[in-house]
């Protein structure tokens, strides 16, 4: 960087004709404000300040540069002294309305300020600055010059205050132009892409400001709006100038043409106005508008700008002298003849009938002796050949449009979706099938990357399938993308991926069809599932064919170690010392009973006795069982805490199972947290309405929901599908669990009609969620405590039924006790000999006797013998097919081995006393 003698640093002089001193700091230069804006100062002398703004300016650009101007005026301005502001707009883009309106009102809170000069500026900031200084109160003058260094030379002349009077290339305010401008919101029109506005201006000057592509459609409504316009005009303002500024009007196609002159023609008829005054024209403009001039009844100007316009009307109100272009205007000087010959043949242009009309008709309509007949021959000549092109362009265009109708029913009318993407995968074009798979809008969907669409697990996939695409140049097929829907659902599609190349073969994109296959992933996915639970209920049936046969055998076994006690239990005086050895025989045997029940809940032979119950209640009885404590006492460190809905509806339930599925539950939860922690135990009601993981097919209904929560180890993702598994266990053989905890858990919820759920990972815990049908109906009162003379007999006859002869020997024994006459037989065939030649009150019936007629066999005779016979029926199994159907049949209740006194003697004495 050099320096000059006497004059501050710079960077980039200015090409001006002055020898004030130039001061512009690097920190002034080309400050990056924005992206796309810069702002750049210099200051000449002590008081001429220069803007030279770079790109497009926004009013947040504004904001941080105008705090800079400030700063620098501040700074090297002296306080109080006069200054002139130039603002360079060489290159300045453009600005937004808010930033111009927010530098007006910078400008009108400026003191000092002599003058500000706009150089360098587009037609259309020359216009917006005529018209904002004759709308803005400024308390300085405003100029207009061709360069900076005109602009210079302006205000040094301001700032030597000779010359005041200077007359550059616009005044800032001519003395004889001081417009009122009037504008109403109802008076603009927009249709489609073209829009136009009028003002009236001093009174008799309509002032339309236009832009778009005028259509013919556009003509009808323009003069309904200029007719309201007219309308609203003070009558003596009729005589009016009608000014168009058409700077950015984009073009006005030829029916559009012809309908506007023919409409403005009418107009002039009914509402004549002084003259119309174009300006701001473009050459095509200018071309369409000389050949209106030579074919219109009415004077028809064309001027160079806002200010040109103003100026020439001033001038005409005072009644001077204009220099007239030549037109058809009344008050025009003869033309010379070649003038007259040049408008013979622009006449003979505009009248050409461009749609239909022949080129020899053209050509008629000059004589041959004619100057221009020559001209004439080339635009018949020219005539024909458009004619030409335009008879193969339509062709041309039909079959276009043909091509593109059957290329449209194709792509709208097939189930897949078709995509086009830009390189870098944003969608550029699809079809409806596309849009029903990806559940967007169309115009949702052009514009979108892949990359929002995609599943975040195969984003990289399937930019790794594009890439391939690109760098081989090969079309592929993908297969199971996992994309997200517009509702957040997951959709799963096939698809084809090839590169778009243009003409030169460089590729521009991408394309594909895509197939919908979220159905058929879900039937795959299903049958997975029916394959797995399938697998799992053969083999839990054939672990509980093994088991219920066990269960049935123990029980006959165990009905000697329970029932007999228990008889002689009722025998021996209290103080006998047999009464305590007796009592541990009873207790040992129901234990086993119940080890037995399980054994038929795993072989999901039913549940016994089955009423109204509370969960809530249940889990009180578990919390306060010795099963529990015994639990907190072997593992120290953990504590429960419930959350029990206090309305909870009731279920229609075992409550013996409810209490096991507790039991093996809270004890799973206990052993899983090592180190101690919480378990949460929590109930409430719900309602179904969709289907649950697992469980496509739930029914519908109100659910009571259990939830048990602990902080253990959790579960390892290969185990999870394996919990509910016969002897599947983690735990250490000989220390605790047997493997069947978790499959009479969902041996139980099932035989309930319920559903559970296991949710865990390792290190995060466990939520098994269980929900059961509920019910509104409420418990029955529980019954009193049981004494064997509350439910006597009157020496009723009751016939046993039973294969085992020590099953025989008990019921007799208990029933004799209990006061009934007791008879016995063997087997189906003897009880139906019995029954044929003596009745009895009351038949207990073993439902499994081998060999010979089981217990619905017998049942069936025994309702052909006696059709009103009351039966009772005794099984080793919970429930079974035939003992649903001699229940349907009209048998009575289900006794379970082994026989208890008190069941018994309720079931007996409830059945005959009905």
């Amino acid at each position: 960087m050099m320096r000059q003698k006497g004059k501050s640093p710079v960077e980039a002089p200015l090409p001006l004709k002055t020898d004030l001193p130039f001061l512009q700091k690097p920190e002034w230069r080309k400050v990056a404000i924005s992206r796309e804006y810069q702002a750049d100062f210099c200051i000449l002398g002590k008081n001429i300040l220069i803007n030279r703004p770079i790109g497009y300016v926004t009013s947040a650009d504004l904001k941080k540069s105008l705090p800079l101007l400030h700063s620098l005026i501040d700074q090297e301005i002296p306080k109080g002294m006069p200054y002139i502001q130039i603002e360079d707009y060489s290159n300045l883009r453009g600005a937004a309305n808010d930033a111009r309106s927010l530098f007006i009102k910078d400008m009108q809170n400026r003191k000092n300020l002599l003058a500000l000069i706009f150089c360098n500026t587009s037609a259309f900031l020359r216009f917006s600055v005529n018209l904002g200084k004759r709308i803005y109160a400024f308390k300085f003058d405003i100029h207009l010059t061709k360069d900076l260094a005109e602009a210079v030379f302006l205000a040094e002349k301001i700032l030597s205050k000779t010359d005041l009077d200077w007359k550059g290339p616009i005044q800032a305010r001519p003395p004889d132009i001081y417009p009122v401008i009037l504008r109403k919101d109802e008076w603009s029109y927009q249709g489609g892409d073209f829009n136009q506005r009028y003002e009236l201006i001093d009174g008799d000057i309509i002032h339309v400001i236009a832009s778009g592509r005028l259509k013919e459609e556009d003509i009808r409504p323009l003069f309904i709006l200029l007719k309201k316009v007219f309308d609203q005009i003070p009558p003596s303002n009729r005589s009016y100038y009608l000014v168009v500024n058409l700077e950015s009007v984009k073009v006005l196609d030829f029916k559009a043409r012809r309908r506007f002159v023919s409409a403005l023609t009418q107009w002039y008829r009914e509402h004549p106005f002084k003259l119309i005054i174009f300006y701001n024209t473009n050459w095509v403009m200018h071309a369409i508008i000389r050949i209106i001039q030579t074919t219109v009844p009415y004077p028809v100007r064309i001027l160079d700008g806002f200010h040109a316009v103003m100026e020439w009307i001033a001038a005409d109100r005072l009644g001077l002298a204009h220099k007239e272009p030549a037109n058809r205007s009344p008050d025009s000087k003869a033309p010379d003849q070649n003038q007259q010959y040049a408008d013979e043949l622009i006449r003979i242009l505009a009248g050409i009938n461009w749609d239909s009309q022949a080129p020899e008709a053209i050509l008629r309509q000059v004589d041959p002796s004619h100057p221009f007949y020559a001209v004439v021959e080339a635009i018949s000549l020219i005539k024909l050949d458009i004619d030409q092109l335009l008879r193969q362009r339509a062709i041309f265009e039909k079959a276009l449009l043909e091509s593109r109708r059957k290329y449209k029913e194709i792509l709208d009318g097939i189930e897949e979706g078709y995509y086009e993407t830009d390189l870098a995968g944003n969608i550029t074009f699809t079809n409806p099938g596309l849009c029903r798979i990806l559940g967007y809008s169309k115009e949702k969907l052009l514009g979108m990357s892949y990359r929002r669409l995609a599943d975040k697990d195969q984003a990289q996939g399937i930019y790794q399938t594009f890439n391939q695409v690109y760098k081989t140049r090969r079309p592929v097929k993908a297969f199971d993308w996992k994309l997200i829907r517009g509702d957040s659902s997951t959709s799963f599609i096939d698809t084809s991926v090839s590169l778009i190349e243009d003409e030169n073969g460089n590729p521009t994109g991408f394309r594909g069809i895509v197939r919908d296959i979220t159905d058929r992933v879900a039937a795959e996915t299903q049958r997975k599932s029916l394959e797995q639970q399938l697998r799992h209920a053969q083999k839990m049936e054939a672990i509980g064919t093994l088991a219920g046969g066990v269960a049935h055998d123990l029980n006959n076994i165990l009905s000697g170690i329970v029932s007999y006690p228990e008889l002689l239990l009722m025998k021996i005086p209290a103080d006998s010392p047999l009464k305590k050895p007796l009592e541990t025989i009873k207790n040992s045997g129901e234990k086993a009973a119940a080890i037995v029940s399980d054994l038929l809940t795993l072989a999901r032979k039913g549940l016994p006795e089955q009423k109204i119950v509370n969960l809530n209640r249940i889990i009180q009885d578990y919390l306060n069982s010795p099963e529990h404590l015994n639990l907190l006492v072997h593992h120290p460190g953990v504590k429960i805490k419930t959350g029990l809905d206090d309305s909870l509806l009731n279920l229609n339930a075992s409550p013996v199972h409810l209490f096991k599925i507790m039991i093996n539950l809270v004890s799973n939860a206990a052993e899983a947290m090592i180190d101690g922690g919480t378990i949460h135990i929590l109930t409430q009601n719900t309602y179904l309405d969709s289907p649950l993981p697992g469980y496509p097919a739930a029914r519908e209904g109100e659910y009571v929901k259990l939830q048990i929560i602990d902080e253990g180890m959790g579960i390892l993702p290969e185990d999870r599908e394996r919990i509910f598994e016969p002897f599947f266990t983690k735990k250490k053989a000989g220390r605790s669990g047997s493997g069947l905890g978790m499959t009479l858990v969902w041996g139980a919820v099932q035989d309930h009609g319920g559903y559970i759920d296991v949710q865990s990972a390792p290190e995060k815990g466990t939520v098994v969620t269980i929900h059961l049908p509920a019910t509104r109906t409420e418990p029955l009162q529980e019954a009193g405590a049981f004494t064997p003379d509350r439910f006597k007999g009157n020496g009723e006859t009751i016939l046993v039924v039973d294969d085992l002869k020590d099953q025989r020997e008990i019921a007799e024994q208990m029933l004799t006790l209990l006061g009934y006459r007791v008879e016995t037989a063997s087997s189906g065939e003897t009880a139906l000999e019995f029954l044929k030649q003596k009745p009895v009150d009351l038949v207990i019936l073993d439902m499994i006797m081998n060999p010979g007629m089981d217990g619905l066999d017998t049942y069936k005779g025994i309702k052909q013998i006696a059709p009103s016979q009351k039966t009772l029926i005794v099984t080793g199994f919970s429930s079974s097919e035939r003992i649903k159907q001699a229940q349907a049949l009209g048998a009575g209740a289900c006794l379970k081995k082994p026989l208890l006194l008190e069941n018994i003697a309720r079931t007996v004495r409830e059945t005959l006393g009905r």
